[in-house]
């Protein structure tokens, strides 16, 4: 199930996050240190883009160590910013209690109704379920 639920939120990720862009989960993004230190700095700078993708790589591990609580953070940071992608993700965290968090289906409706206001399509079908 929590294999399921990582490869379609890394599939939904690259979806919403359009063809044109470079997939920061890449190695050569984040294998030095350096790439991970400089996202880290871009996410502080209110890049709430770059801090969905910092969400994406410590929900999977890749490039840093896995840690889902991290992950929420950045997601929540993202979603702050108006990241369409965050919010989905935070909607995802609270229905199903990832990264440490109850299981809260009002939190969730509400970011899900957020990443559906940011016209993400699957955000709106997760929110009508709730209704």
């Amino acid at each position: 199930m929590k294999k399921l639920f990582i490869g379609l939120s890394v599939f939904l990720i690259l979806f919403l996050s359009g063809c044109g862009t470079p997939d920061i989960s890449d190695k050569k993004y984040v294998g030095d240190g350096e790439s991970l230190k400089q996202l880290k700095k871009a996410c502080k700078l209110n890049d709430g883009f770059v801090c969905s993708r910092l969400g994406l790589l410590y929900m999977n591990g890749e490039g840093v160590k896995k840690n889902e609580s991290k992950a929420k953070r950045y997601y929540s940071k993202a979603c702050s910013l108006n990241d369409k992608t965050g919010c989905y993700m935070l909607g995802v965290f609270y229905e199903y209690g990832y990264g440490g968090l109850e299981h809260n289906h009002s939190k969730a409706k509400e970011y899900y109704k957020k990443a559906c206001d940011l016209n993400v399509s699957k955000g709106c079908e997760s929110y009508e379920k709730f209704r």
